[in-house]
């Protein structure tokens, strides 16, 4: 994967069912608990299709053989998404396109868009501003790779503990069922990314696309949790400056521009075969830690250490209970978190870790 290095445009930037659980196991967070909302008021598609924290069964019928056969075009196929509710079948017509430029590649089965209608939205009673949702599939058909997405989910479950400015993600069960029966039935774990319209809206704020940023419009302290966080998975594949598997989003209230991550199949803790060293970064290996951007000042750096030690129980509770990954593989995912915590404990260490730039606006 090509990257060029950011260091200098991104400190311009910022300042830095039978599957079915039991509620022991937590996949909802904090926007899939059942919660009242305001008379009158319509729910997102996200958060209608996150209303029950279970797992859903869901079946997807589309052309599959067009899909994994084109996935390098532009285009749309009508396809049905359906699930059950309640006892009640539930049938969206919604249209799929392949999506993500490096999986493509990689993945017999590319990551999908779901474009669903914003006329049957209306009559369902949701909002049809957010019509479309990101869904990640399980990139080839092995129990490695399934248990990699399951991962890669369980790492967007751990920047949703760490900050309410994350992308939520809901995982469910997919059926993939070809039109004309030219492809094997299969099923397979797959999960949701809201929309990053929705997202944005969820913290009262717009998404931008601007790369001339004015680094006083940046929040400095959510920036410095945004490359802890990737510091900590040992992920280098994002760019601010390039836009690169970062969203950039605005809040309305106080004009701050907020970094959003997505896409950490490329780090450490998921540890993909198919991964490679940042060839841009003195990286070895994708599990050797790198802190990308400006080291932040001694007080700056407590406040983010304090936050992410608050929250060392809850993350390292979530790995050791995630039931439907594999004893060994939460093991592995544990013994590498606990690494940065070591690392945490010790700043200086962390520092010698860092890759200072001289163009860091607050210098």
């Amino acid at each position: 994967m090509k990257l060029l290095p950011q260091l200098l445009i991104v400190l311009l930037l910022c300042p830095l069912s039978s599957f079915a659980q039991s509620d022991s196991l937590d996949l909802s967070g904090s926007i899939f608990k059942k919660k009242k909302t305001k008379k009158g008021k319509k729910i997102t598609l996200f958060q209608h299709f996150s209303l029950d924290p279970s797992i859903a069964e869901v079946t997807l019928t589309t052309n599959l053989d067009s899909l994994i056969d084109n996935k390098f075009k532009d285009f749309e196929v009508p396809s049905t998404y359906s699930y059950q509710s309640n006892g009640q079948l539930q049938n969206w017509n919604v249209k799929i396109s392949p999506r993500g430029k490096s999986r493509k590649t990689i993945c017999d089965m590319p990551p999908f868009l779901l474009n669903f209608s914003k006329d049957e939205l209306k009559k369902k009673g949701i909002k049809k501003k957010h019509d479309k949702l990101k869904l990640v599939n399980f990139c080839r058909n092995s129990k490695r790779y399934e248990f990699y997405l399951l991962r890669e989910y369980m790492v967007y479950k751990m920047y949703n503990i760490i900050t309410k400015n994350s992308f939520n993600v809901k995982l469910i069960n997919v059926n993939y069922k070809d039109k004309e029966n030219d492809v094997k039935p299969v099923t397979k774990f797959s999960f949701l990314i809201e929309g990053t319209d929705e997202m944005a809206d969820r913290l009262n704020a717009s998404e931008i696309n601007k790369y001339e940023v004015s680094p006083d419009s940046c929040s400095s302290f959510e920036y410095d949790v945004l490359c802890m966080f990737q510091y900590m998975i040992s992920n280098t594949d994002w760019n601010v400056g390039l836009l690169h598997n970062i969203k950039l989003i605005k809040n309305r209230k106080t004009k701050k521009i907020i970094v959003v991550p997505y896409d950490f199949d490329y780090s450490g803790l998921v540890n993909a075969d198919y991964s490679v060293p940042n060839p841009d970064y003195p990286q070895f290996g994708v599990r050797q830690r790198i802190y990308i951007g400006e080291y932040p000042s001694d007080e700056e750096t407590e406040k983010v250490i304090q936050l992410y030690k608050s929250k060392e129980k809850e993350i390292l509770d979530f790995i050791d209970n995630f039931e439907l990954l594999e004893k060994g593989w939460r093991k592995d995912m544990n013994r590498f978190v606990k690494k940065f915590y070591k690392d945490i404990n010790k700043p200086k260490r962390l520092k010698r870790k860092c890759l200072n730039s001289q163009n860091d606006f607050r210098k």
